[in-house]
């Protein structure tokens, strides 16, 4: 996938566009899934090197930020459903229900597949069910089914805990190591989850900051634009990143010294990377 001054995500790996909220991730992911079609859009998407056309809906899969399921049916219900809807016509049933057994081994769901989703119920009543995370894999794996070669996730880790967000990361991983192309929004990972990821996109304020593997990231923000990462001072990569960039709020005076305060430094690291 080839976006203006980004680069290429090449098959079985995982990229990630991160940055402060508002800095446009969703929109760009929504962008490049062919989903967002209003407002003033420039640029050219490619897949195997020619711009989408048909067949890239079928080959793609978009996860939203929020998970929808009906609370009383099982997750392998609910999989079925969403296997019979999206499914190539004719597939026979045996090679259907094959293929959802692979969907939920690689998401880690065999032993929930007769496990009721769960939720409020619309009296208000709640239903004891999966897991947040279990249910942030069910959805991944209603997109699986469909057998994309490349996958949207948008914000994928959102009201997780750090080990449910460890544990979606890894199956995207593992899905990524089989050939999946991913390509996810992601606010603020933690340094494991950083370190699965082949590329990064730094974003910040709609400008594209940095696009590269992750440890390339502190080195061009330090050695070409000045701003010095100090591990032992500023923890991990990615949260220094994000403090970096981020210049909606104020800082305090030992942190702006040493990042950007404003959209005149944004635009200045964007000026830097596109030059």
């Amino acid at each position: 996938i080839l976006h203006p001054n980004t680069g290429v995500v090449l098959p079985g790996e995982m990229c990630a566009l991160v940055g402060p909220s508002g800095a446009g991730k969703s929109t760009l992911l929504d962008m490049l899934a062919g989903r967002k079609t209003t407002g003033r859009l420039g640029g050219t998407v490619f897949m195997n090197g020619r711009p989408v056309g048909k067949a890239f809906k079928r080959n793609s899969a978009y996860v939203a930020q929020e998970d929808v399921f009906v609370p009383t049916l099982t997750a392998g219900e609910t999989l079925r459903f969403h296997a019979r809807l999206r499914a190539e016509r004719g597939v026979p049933d045996a090679d259907l229900e094959a293929r959802m057994g692979a969907v939920l081994a690689a998401t880690g769901l065999t032993r929930a597949r007769y496990t009721t989703i769960g939720g409020m119920l619309p009296s208000g009543i709640p239903v004891r069910g999966l897991s947040g995370g279990e249910k942030r894999r069910l959805t991944v794996a209603c997109s699986l089914v469909a057998r994309p070669s490349l996958l949207f996730l948008d914000e994928p880790t959102t009201g997780l805990d750090s080990f449910a967000a460890l544990n979606i990361m890894d199956h995207m991983s593992r899905l990524a190591a089989g050939g999946l192309t991913v390509i996810a929004t992601i606010h603020q990972p933690r340094s494991a989850i950083w370190g699965m990821f082949h590329k990064v996109l730094v974003l910040s304020e709609g400008q594209q900051l940095f696009y590269g593997a992750p440890d390339a990231a502190a080195p061009w923000f330090d050695a070409s634009l000045g701003y010095p990462y100090e591990a032992a001072r500023d923890g991990s990569v990615s949260d220094w990143l994000m403090d970096l960039v981020s210049v909606t709020f104020p800082k305090p005076a030992d942190v702006a010294a040493r990042s950007m305060t404003g959209r005149a430094d944004v635009e200045a690291a964007a000026a830097a990377w596109a030059g």
